[in-house]
């Protein structure tokens, strides 16, 4: 029932509208002002009153306005985009005072989730995906390393035995513990790039709009040294 009466209400307002040939300005406050528009500017919107079309231009903020409906029935909604930049401009002043503190970037991964999840939940989204490659990776690659651990243990206690057995069960864990360690490095891969682009992307959002010079760079990780070409 709600749902139609505000149906049938906006109706009748664009019905009203187009039939006095008057614009209407509503107000974030549910304040209806009959007017006639005359400038939409970038932060504020000039109109004069319907009661007096000679008489001065009125101007209003953007942010105390939710919608203008127009004399040809036309609605505009400035709400939705307002409030995107009231959040931003949230963001980036709570974003400053944390930089005063610490740097995001010189933050571990870990410190670097929990941040994002705080001020900005589209990044947060797109870094635990990269983050749940990561730990995939280092879970397998842990298991690679203890299984070929194991196994090489058993190739040396079999040697010289009487439990001929061992050897053969050693290499068997040996090469299953590389098999590990080799799918690791694909999920290491795309959860390290799918996060550094995440830091790209706050990096030119929050921080700045440089962009890096491209060059070859040694990183240390919990999977061992890698060499990866930043751009």
């Amino acid at each position: 029932m709600a749902t139609k009466r505000i149906f049938f209400s906006l109706c009748f307002v664009l019905v009203c509208g187009v039939v006095l040939g008057q614009d209407i300005i509503v107000t974030k406050n549910a304040r209806r002002i009959e007017a006639k528009v005359t400038e939409v500017g970038t932060d504020n919107i000039r109109y004069k009153s319907l009661n007096n079309l000679d008489g001065p231009d009125y101007v209003m903020s953007k942010k105390d306005i939710s919608s203008i409906i127009y004399k040809n029935g036309i609605v505009e909604l400035f709400e939705t985009v307002v409030q995107k930049e009231e959040i931003k401009e949230e963001i980036k002043e709570k974003i400053a005072d944390f930089e005063g503190k610490n740097d995001f970037l010189q933050l571990n991964d870990d410190a670097q989730e929990i941040f994002l999840k705080k001020y900005d939940i589209a990044l947060y989204e797109k870094f635990r995906t990269g983050q749940n490659f990561s730990y995939r990776g280092k879970n397998l690659f842990a298991g690679g390393m203890a299984l070929s651990s194991i196994g090489l243990v058993l190739v040396v206690c079999g040697i010289g035995s009487n439990m001929d057995y061992l050897p053969l069960v050693g290499l068997l864990s040996s090469i299953a513990g590389d098999a590990l360690i080799t799918t690791s490095i694909p999920f290491s891969a795309v959860g390290g790039a799918m996060k550094k682009k995440v830091q790209d992307e706050f990096q030119k959002k929050y921080l700045s709009t440089t962009t890096p010079e491209k060059r070859f760079q040694i990183n240390l990780s919990g999977n061992g040294i890698g060499l990866a070409y930043v751009f």
